[in-house]
């Protein structure tokens, strides 16, 4: 991906150009169409949200630094960057947050899905202690003598 290419005495300061706005309008562009085939794909998508927005925090930082080392930018500009890097950082951790809340919520759902075999979600469950009610289903295997 490349940025604008401007001749001397040229200005565009529209927010449209920047690497930084193509990148994120392609990420965008890529989650409209996204369609996940499985609730796997789903919860991977939620696992990786806190390093995907790391990673918008660390172009912001190193848009800082470069502003820093390499252009005349001022103190002010530069005090800007930082605090969006920040507060970016700071969304990626309440995202570690909800990827959490993800796994606990989804747990029976997942064992289920990575080892079906301890975990057969319809009643018949090795797992010790009663299935809770809410995971029983109405196959015969769950309906037979025995069965939690």
């Amino acid at each position: 991906m490349t940025g604008p290419s401007l001749t001397a005495g040229t200005t565009v300061l529209d927010g449209n150009t920047s690497k930084f706005a193509m990148a994120m309008r392609a990420t965008h562009s890529a989650y409209t169409g996204y369609n996940p085939r499985s609730m796997m794909e789903v919860a991977a998508e939620y696992a990786g949200l806190p390093n995907g927005i790391r990673a918008a925090a660390l172009a912001v930082q190193q848009m800082a630094v470069n502003a820093d080392q390499k252009y005349p930018c001022s103190k002010k500009a530069l005090a800007k960057l930082s605090e969006a890097c920040a507060k970016l950082i700071a969304a990626a951790a309440r995202a570690d947050g909800m990827v959490a809340f993800f796994r606990m919520v989804h747990q029976f759902d997942i064992e289920r899905i990575v080892a079906p075999g301890r975990t057969s979600g319809c009643g018949t469950s090795p797992r010790p202690g009663p299935t809770p009610p809410s995971r029983r289903c109405s196959c015969p295997a769950a309906s037979s003598p025995g069965a939690s």
